[in-house]
């Protein structure tokens, strides 16, 4: 990557308690080509892939209008169902998973800490303020995934959640 943007925060999806090497064993097998910069359980914090390597984490067929305004040449405002194309938040962005603890996507007070402070350490580290901190749904729209589902479900816990990162930036 040239440039990093943003930092993009994910959810694992289905049942709570995934161990994270599981869910980074699954994802090297899966087809679905997807992958994370970091992985974030309770106080632990795993490393996927360097923040250096574009991953597919935060890519759409179509982007928000805030997405296309913050990316600019990495989000264009055109239907990304056309292929081939190259631009996405994906060469731009580091992607957060944050393995979610409880039933409904929702997480511990070690999870939120853990993130909260992962978050901010990365922003700060590339001269990034909190409007470099989105979630997945931020980039794509709520319609096409609800990542993570804690964030946008009770948005307020996504606010919550920026006060926090705000801390360590």
């Amino acid at each position: 990557m040239k440039e990093i943007l943003a930092v993009v925060n994910h959810w694992d999806g289905g049942a709570p308690g995934k161990e994270i090497d599981s869910l980074k064993r699954w994802m090297i097998n899966s087809e679905s080509g997807l992958f994370y910069h970091r992985f974030v359980s309770g106080d632990i914090v795993n490393y996927g892939a360097s923040t250096s390597k574009k991953l597919s984490h935060c890519g759409a067929p179509v982007y928000t209008d805030e997405a296309v305004s913050y990316f600019g040449i990495y989000c264009p405002d055109w239907d990304h169902r056309v292929r081939p194309h190259n631009n996405s938040p994906n060469n731009c962005a580091i992607g957060v998973c944050l393995l979610h603890d409880f039933e409904g996507g929702g997480y511990s007070e070690k999870t939120l800490l853990s993130s909260a402070k992962l978050n901010g350490e990365l922003l700060s580290y590339y001269g990034l303020d909190i409007r470099g901190c989105w979630t997945h749904s931020m980039i794509c729209g709520e319609k096409y995934k609800h990542c993570p589902k804690e964030f946008v479900e009770k948005p307020e816990q996504w606010e919550l959640f920026k006060d926090m990162v705000r801390h360590y930036l």
